[in-house]
């Protein structure tokens, strides 16, 4: 009988635990969940006020969109969680860019003439474009095809500022939406979404067809995104295979063919026939063993950003703040400043009516530029520069009655350019060397929610049919 050990207590970790045990567990005893901290979900934090205000330090909505973005959905159902669901249809998505100094709607507020001939050119050019085997950046992607429009070279880069907290220029192509679909043009990927949808409305999951057939974009969860992890947390407890264990560091891990022992403080806390990491990549080379040496330098080679995480509450609604998602901008308005979502616009439910709540973005790849910017990074000096940010951008002078200032160090990998080929080169070392280990979450393959949801059942499927295989 097999022991799983589940590295990390975040979403990944947690729903990676969660799909494993509804499997048939015929061959593998016991799931334990390991978790440095003393409290469960990662970088998704939910707070709620006592006036039924939501802060979200962390993700604060779901993307649909396909077969990927699906799976979240099927999840909530899985948990019960369908009835506190808010939906935003697409037409209510409003996205503005802080551009030329000014907020603009994209693309209302540009020229449409312009924007129409230079996408068309641009898909042209894809088409007739042969696909390069070799890696290149986003940024190199797109100027080849729309290089000739600044203004949509700005909503790209404002797009991956505000995913990725970085250049656009430093991340891979092929982690874009199109590189991960493996369309052969920009055209056989609009094609491919649309045969998507098709087969979503005729899902097995009500709640995907009623996302489908309602043109959803985004969606989150009456009490925050935080729900999800409570109910995953909540399922995972009722399984008397499962142990999820909290202010649980692992400093070291034993490691070879057939078993892994990890340790806290030098104390074993398990010894386990498979390890399914999702902590961060170059946490996990900190405890790996001297002899995995090469493994560990690929493994601490990907980097990370971290993020200043604003949350600001009105008690007025406030006329300056439009309808829609929020803003973003590129790095030449204001390096250091990512972004503003409008909280109370998307979830007018997540608070109390006749309030305004905006989250704002800061840092990433700028950190440094932050720092300089504000001299010393704490609560009063980031507030300061928050609300010079949103006079400025949004032209708010009214203070807020509740603020909250989150910290998210190290919180989003990196997949830059050639991170595709390093993948290779962990896999392959941990194939020749018949490693007991998985890896999941952010540092590998997806950055978003829904798409570590969605890996974290293929790795669950994989694993389960490993197991089974090998009985």
């Amino acid at each position: 009988m097999s022991t799983v050990a589940v590295l990390g207590g975040g979403i990944a970790g947690l729903s990676s635990a969660y799909f494993l045990s509804r499997l048939p567990l015929t061959n593998i005893s016991k799931i334990v969940v390991i978790e440095g901290s003393n409290r469960l979900g990662g970088w998704i934090q939910s707070e709620r006020l006592q006036d039924g205000t939501v802060f979200e330090g962390g993700p604060r909505s779901f993307r649909f969109g396909g077969k990927v973005e699906a799976k979240t959905l099927e999840l909530i159902e899985m948990l019960g969680l369908q009835n506190d669901v808010l939906s935003v249809p697409r037409e209510k998505m409003v996205r503005r860019l802080y551009y030329g100094g000014k907020l603009k709607v994209f693309p209302t507020d540009f020229d449409k003439w312009t924007l129409a001939t230079t996408t068309f050119k641009g898909v042209m050019k894809d088409r007739w474009m042969l696909t390069r085997k070799e890696d290149e950046s986003v940024k190199s992607f797109i100027e080849k095809r729309f290089g000739s429009s600044p203004e949509i070279m700005a909503f790209v880069e404002s797009m991956f500022r505000g995913i990725y907290a970085s250049s656009y220029d430093n991340i891979s192509h092929k982690f874009s939406m199109l590189g991960k679909s493996e369309s052969k043009s920009l055209i056989h990927l609009t094609q491919k979404m649309a045969e998507a949808k098709k087969e979503l409305l005729n899902s097995d999951s009500e709640l995907v067809r009623q996302a489908a057939k309602e043109n959803w974009e985004i969606y989150g969860l009456r009490k925050g995104t935080g729900q999800i992890v409570d109910g995953l947390v909540e399922a995972l407890e009722q399984n008397s295979k499962v142990e999820i264990l909290t202010n649980t560091p692992i400093d070291s891990m034993d490691l070879n063919s057939s078993l892994a022992t990890l340790r806290s403080k030098e104390k074993e806390i398990v010894q386990a026939d498979h390890v399914m990491s999702t902590v961060l990549s170059k946490n996990l080379s900190s405890i790996l063993p001297a002899q995995h040496h090469e493994l560990g330098g690929f493994l601490s080679s990907i980097p990370t950003v971290s993020v200043v995480v604003v949350n600001l509450v009105y008690d007025q609604d406030l006329e300056e703040v439009p309808q829609g998602f929020g803003h973003l901008l590129p790095a030449s308005e204001d390096p250091p400043i990512l972004g503003v979502v409008y909280d109370s616009r998307v979830f007018p439910e997540q608070g109390p009516v006749n309030t305004t709540r905006l989250t704002v973005m800061l840092g990433g790849a700028w950190m440094k530029e932050l720092v300089e910017r504000v001299g010393s990074l704490n609560d009063e000096s980031v507030l300061n520069l928050t609300k010079e940010t949103l006079h400025k951008q949004m032209n708010i002078t009214a203070s807020p009655v509740h603020t909250k200032v989150h910290y998210q160090m190290d919180c989003i990998p990196q997949h830059t350019v050639g991170h595709s080929q390093l993948l290779k080169h962990i896999y392959s070392y941990i194939d020749e060397h018949q490693l007991p280990l998985r890896l999941g979450g952010c540092s590998y393959r997806e950055i978003g929610v829904t798409g570590i949801i969605c890996d974290s059942l293929k790795e669950a499927l994989s694993l389960h049919h490993q197991i089974e295989n090998k009985r």
